[in-house]
């Protein structure tokens, strides 16, 4: 196929420089990690939480280094994507928006494997020195009295603890601040924090509320000293304490950590933790989080008051904050720069406005926050500054990348011209390379050219010497530790810009749209395979982004809205013949990873892995924005994206994904067929599908297609697919005059798919016609079905389980149930009625017979089927093929997922407690276990 062919789908006008990326979105833990749990009177639920205490070591005050059970370092990552909220993979999950107790439950999950405890002096020599150029005042520590502070009850620690701490020469320019009434207006989970030491011009006032962008080190009050206390120095083999009030103040304290890190530019952040006449002292950075040995500050004040005058006479930099960071200052001439971006649109030359979703957006980031100063040091082009707002986007989280991106100015740029900057806390790997090198491979005109709808980069370059050190604490206290046995990574602090500011693909306008990008994302990706010898290995619905490509056309400027494929973090050399895996996790997002990776604990990323994720990317989208037969889509995106099965202590993928790769056949939840509609607004001017169509007939249609294609030679028909490519794209290039005002759907928002309204009852009967789509899906599922049965097939337990399912849902089928609103309040509509019936998937029932045995004809038959799925150039045909049927205007509905969707067993408490606190059986009174959340 012609490398030159443009793939755009058509829009209105709206970007600036032509070039590459946008809403970069660096999938976090990328994967869900595994728990062990030692058997104890635990429900089913807390099983999971126990055995994320399984898997470090605890130190308890002993310098030689401890022995430490080996385990496979990738045991200790893998955890379901539902107790995972904290990673990239969260965005992409059923549950939009998870309450706050599963947020700590979950947080802690993450971090159960990255706790260490260290004895106090080692402590405070590694991370809290003492000033160069002032002497300790020893025998004022010795003469320190916390004894006014009370123990019980909690509220009555908090004016002694503060007038104890608020002394001129123990904290001369910090004030300690009381702050547990009151939450930070500007923090959505509203939550709030004892108290904390802040700069005394940046302080709230006493009582008043929480301020997470300003706060200096973090307080928090229990008034009990081994109840409360989250660590247990007497374990040999994790921290964490086994009782869920202990376990409920660990998530606690790490959660307002996370906000910390999330509303203020950190490297690393203290936490000091008052258990009644007891401490601890905390320091967390991205990599996991080391704590003191519990000390007693009331027999031995000279230890916190110490901590306190250290750390008031710490720089900058040691407390933690990012230094390569400046804040601008109102009326400041960077601040008069962003300003006039914002407000100015960008003109070619024959007058049209361009580039107009950058500036809109930029000018959005500038409400409501603070406006900063980012450097970037080039090792090729120097040190530039760029100017920011908002983040695009925030990954959520304590330990691991912290993705955030921002769509910037660069103060060397042109007027009017905008970039996307991604910061992140890259793995620091010898065999890990910098995403800016990759996409300098991509860019250059080396093997063929340069490959098409990638990300072109500006600048990138790591962040002074900004690297975590937990993972060095770790190795050692484990002297004889290899290092692939330790559960920590080393982050460093990474920046890159890029020319291009992308849509997010959420806000694509048709099926028409999506498929066309897809294409595009492809070809990125069979180019990059081909001539630059590299793979992606994470297609994600946040890495396919839409960029609105500059063109004339009868001498007028248009933005064709096309694809482009960003995120090329993970992406490795397929000459790279060392199969071990680079990092302790899998290699992905969880919801887009392909079946089989899943199924595998270290299996290598090959080229059918990312179209199969490409696969799984559209049903994203289709199942969200298409009208269909499925009645609950979030419980169908839980058991197909975020599915997961538990074996030997490790997550595995689940069944649903698998058995739709296998059987080659989607289905609801309720075991009918799967199958995509025209909303009822919008029917297409075309011959109509019948209903009897659907996914299962289409995929057995296009089988028998695709052999006689292997009839007739596989190269006529690859050239027949490159002409129908390139009439598709002349089709889309002259839709780019028409103007879209239907895609100002009846709901005003324009960033969310909608559909027009819907008809009045009068307009009934109501025909709802089968949506393309259906074939599509179908097709690709056949190559699918065809790669899983010939080179992943199943074994006999599974081979049964599939018949004993198949019986089952044959026996139990009932009639597709339209995912529609409803036309008339008659539910004896005849016509709808009928239509239900001639669409039902409960005709003749049957079980499908499977064997290991498969003939030498149907091993042919199959593998050129799969063969089709190794080649992206031979898939991009494929969508490049379907776009023909696929209509010209929005086809689209609402987005059909509840954003208060919650899978049955995640029911939402209206309490305290958590949801573990209410199943788990203790010897603890209630009433103190629920004043462990506030």
């Amino acid at each position: 196929m012609a490398d030159n062919s443009p793939i755009w789908s058509s829009g209105a006008s709206s970007c600036a420089s032509p070039g590459t990326p946008p809403e970069i979105r660096t999938s976090p833990p990328r994967t869900p990690s595994p728990r062990n749990e030692t058997p104890s009177r635990r429900s089913s639920v807390d099983q999971d939480d126990y055995a994320a205490s399984q898997s470090t070591s605890e130190f308890g005050g002993q310098h030689d280094g401890l022995a430490v059970p080996y385990r496979p370092s990738y045991l200790l990552k893998d955890s379901p994507v539902g107790k995972k909220t904290y990673h990239n993979s969260a965005t992409f999950a059923s549950v939009q928006e998870p309450l706050i107790h599963n947020r700590r439950r979950d947080i802690r999950l993450s971090m159960s494997d990255k706790i260490i405890i260290i004895p106090y002096d080692d402590f405070m020599a590694t991370f809290v020195p003492p000033p160069a150029d002032e002497a300790e005042p020893s025998e004022r520590f010795a003469d320190l009295d916390f004894t006014a502070i009370k123990t019980k009850p909690e509220n009555a620690m908090y004016d002694p603890l503060t007038q104890a701490f608020n002394q001129d020469w123990l904290i001369p320019n910090d004030v300690a601040v009381a702050t547990p009434s009151k939450p930070d207006p500007s923090v959505k989970s509203k939550q709030k924090i004892d108290g904390g030491l802040y700069r005394r011009q940046d302080a709230p006032e006493p009582m008043s509320e929480t301020r997470w962008s300003a706060i200096e080190l973090s307080i928090e009050c229990k008034t009990l000293d081994t109840q409360q206390d989250p660590l247990d120095e007497t374990k040999s083999d994790t921290p964490e304490a086994d009782s869920q009030l202990r376990r409920d103040v660990l998530g606690q304290i790490m959660c307002y950590a996370v906000l910390v890190f999330d509303e203020q530019w950190r490297t690393h952040h203290f936490t000091l933790l008052i258990l009644g006449g007891k401490a601890r002292i905390f320091r967390w950075d991205r990599s996991g989080v080391v704590a003191t040995s519990k000390f007693d500050y009331i027999e031995e004040p000279w230890k916190l008051g110490r901590f306190l005058w250290r750390f008031a006479r710490m720089t900058p930099a040691q407390r933690g904050h990012d230094t390569s960071v400046t804040r601008v200052l109102p009326q400041s001439a960077y601040h008069k720069l962003m300003l006039a971006h914002a407000d100015t649109p960008a003109e070619t030359d024959d007058g049209t406005i361009v580039g107009e979703h950058a500036r809109l957006k930029f000018k959005d980031s500038l409400e409501g926050g603070a406006l900063w100063c980012l450097k970037v040091d080039d090792k090729e082009c120097g040190t530039r500054y760029f100017l920011v707002g908002k983040p695009q986007f925030k990954a959520k989280g304590l330990a691991g990348r912290a993705t955030r991106t921002y769509i910037a100015i660069d103060t060397e740029g042109k007027a009017g011209e905008f970039v996307y900057l991604k910061d992140a806390w890259r793995v620091a790997h010898n065999r890990i390379e910098q995403e800016g090198n990759i996409l300098k491979k991509l860019n250059d005109d080396s093997n063929g050219g340069p490959v098409e709808f990638v990300p072109t980069l500006r600048c990138h370059g790591d962040v002074d010497d900004q690297v975590t050190v937990s993972q060095d604490i770790w190795r050692r206290m484990h002297p004889e530790a290899k290092p692939e046995e330790c559960p920590l990574k080393t982050h460093r602090h990474y920046r890159l810009v890029v020319n291009e500011v992308g849509i997010p693909m959420r806000e694509f306008r048709s099926v028409r749209e999506l498929v066309a990008c897809l294409a595009a994302c492809m070809r990125a990706h069979g180019q990059a395979y081909r001539r630059k010898g590299l793979i992606h290995r994470d297609i994600s619905a946040g890495n396919v982004l839409i960029y609105p490509r500059q063109t004339v056309v009868n001498g007028k400027t248009l933005e064709l809205r096309g694809g482009l494929l960003a995120d090329w973090e993970l992406a490795k050399s397929v000459h790279d013949d060392d199969d071990a895996p680079r990092q302790p996790d899998r290699t992905g997002t969880w919801q887009f990873m392909s079946a089989s990776a899943l199924k595998s604990l270290d299996k290598r990323i090959l080229v059918p892995d990312d179209m199969e994720s490409f696969f799984h990317v559209l049903l994203y989208f289709a199942i969200r924005y298409v009208t269909h037969n499925c009645p609950d889509v979030g419980r169908f995106m839980d058991l197909y994206f975020d599915g997961c099965q538990r074996h030997d202590g490790a997550f595995y993928g689940g069944e649903k994904k698998l058995l739709a790769m296998r059987h080659g056949e989607l289905t609801t939840p309720l075991g009918d067929h799967l199958v995509f509609f025209f909303p009822r607004s919008n029917l297409p001017l075309q011959p109509q599908i019948t209903g009897s169509e659907n996914v299962a007939s289409h995929a057995s249609t296009r089988e028998v297609n695709d052999q006689a294609d292997v009839s007739a030679g596989d190269g006529d028909a690859h050239q027949s697919d490159e002409a129908h490519c390139q009439d598709v794209e002349e089709d889309l290039r002259e839709e780019s005059t028409l103007a879209l005002d239907t895609e100002e759907r009846s709901t005003g928002n324009s960033q969310e798919p909608a559909a027009s309204q819907p008809p009045s009852p009068r307009h009934a009967p109501v025909q709802l016609q089968p949506h393309p789509v259906n074939e599509l899906l179908a097709e690709y599922l056949s190559y699918l079905r065809a790669y899983y049965t010939l080179y992943l097939p199943m074994k006999p337990k599974e081979l049964e389980d599939l018949r004993n399912h198949q019986l089952n849902r044959s026996l139990t089928t009932q009639g597709a149930v339209i995912r529609e609103e409803t036309v008339d309040d008659k539910p004896e509509d005849p016509d709808f009625a009928d239509f239900l019936r001639k669409n039902s998937v409960a005709k003749t029932p049957r079980v499908a017979t499977h064997s290991t045995e498969i003939s030498e004809a149907e091993k042919a038959r199959l593998a050129v089927l799969a063969e089709k799925l190794a080649d992206p150039e031979v898939m991009e045909c494929l969508l490049m093929t379907h776009v023909e049927a696929l209509p010209r205007a929005p086809d689209l509905v609402p987005d059909q997922l509840p954003p208060d969707y919650r899978p049955d067993h995640e029911p939402t408490l209206q309490s305290k407690r958590t949801r573990e606190t209410a199943q788990l059986e203790t010897q603890e009174p209630a009433s103190k276990r629920s004043r462990s959340l506030r």
